[in-house]
């Protein structure tokens, strides 16, 4: 499902239902807890795919 780029970009790419929002989540809670003064570039085809993550933070 994540698939690295390179040493720090990742592409997850997956159907519908298949947990992307939630792996997407986790992958940047695990980083910002080993690296908390980096930067995290998200970007997603939709609005609604980034209004999703979003609301997953709150």
């Amino acid at each position: 499902m994540a698939t690295k780029i390179v040493d720090n970009i990742f592409l997850v790419n997956a159907p519908a239902g298949s947990g992307k929002t939630t792996k997407i989540k986790s992958m940047i809670v695990n980083h910002k807890i080993k690296y908390p003064i980096d930067n995290i570039l998200c970007i997603t085809y939709t609005k609604r795919a980034a209004e999703e993550l979003k609301k997953r933070f709150k």
